[in-house]
């Protein structure tokens, strides 16, 4: 079962772009995860899109379409796809908000869980990565949950035949944890869960990244006035994210927070 997450760290390959000059061997310093993720995004607009850079050996320009930058990437890189039989489940841990506050907040993270069983309330299955919001869990423990906005949202972990309450931790430990912001309405559609940040490109990555919606804007901003109504009149309003633990890369625009909390 391959999965990445905060205790499984792909390591970041160190492979470039080779010249496509013949003769020329040098290798362009390029992140190839990046530079495929960033035609992707193009090839949507324009199938006929392709990447170009030029070498600074052999002053000649080199062009990569979308097969060259596969071939360029070195095996064990790159997304991978989770078994039929996993799927990720979240975890949360909710914080206390004032009562002024329309919404629960909550702090939650992917756990990979292994058998899903879909059932009238909700779903069962045995849990197959670790936790850090939970860590006295153990692989394998039989987990019960509920979806909530298209999350299958961990709610009790079976003892004895006994449905008991997630052994969540008491306070946040020090150090990185890699967590998500949530938020669930205190009345009316009390079952639309949503999250403030966005997923790993990677289907087999628990990753989350840090960026909100608000964030965006501002690095967008910050780095180019212009883009403040997000068209930038024909400018390119994107973001290349690189995950840092299974080294995928991903392009953000203002359409990749649809659906999210704009926080």
């Amino acid at each position: 079962m391959a999965y990445f997450n905060r205790f499984h760290v792909r390591p970041k390959s160190s492979a470039g772009l080779p010249c496509r000059t013949p003769g020329c061997r040098h290798i362009l310093t390029m992140d190839i995860s990046g530079c495929s993720a960033l035609l992707e995004y193009r090839l949507h607009a324009d199938s006929r899109a392709t990447l170009k850079f030029d070498c600074p050996v052999c002053g000649r320009r080199s062009e990569y379409d979308h097969s060259s930058l596969m071939r360029a990437m070195p095996r064990g890189t790159g997304p991978v796809a989770l078994s039929a039989e996993d799927k990720w489940a979240v975890i949360l841990l909710e914080l206390p908000t004032d009562r002024a506050m329309l919404e629960r907040a909550f702090l939650g993270e992917r756990v990979l869980v292994h058998g899903m069983v879909q059932e009238p309330e909700g779903w069962t299955g045995s849990l197959a990565s670790e936790s850090q919001l939970a860590p006295s869990l153990g692989i394998g423990n039989e987990l019960d949950g509920q979806v909530l906005n298209g999350y299958h949202v961990c709610t009790s972990v079976n003892k004895n035949g006994e449905d008991c309450a997630l052994p969540l931790i008491g306070s946040l430990p020090r150090g990185e944890l890699d967590i998500a912001t949530f938020l669930l309405p205190k009345t009316g559609h009390t079952e639309k869960l949503q999250c403030a940040n966005l997923e790993c490109a990677n289907p087999s990555c628990a990753h989350y990244f840090g960026l909100t919606c608000n964030q965006f804007r501002q690095t967008l901003l910050s780095q180019n006035p212009r883009v403040e109504g997000m068209d930038g009149g024909g400018l390119d309003a994107y973001l290349v994210l690189n995950c840092l633990i299974c080294q995928t890369s991903r392009v953000v625009d203002a359409r990749s927070f649809d659906g999210l909390y704009k926080l």
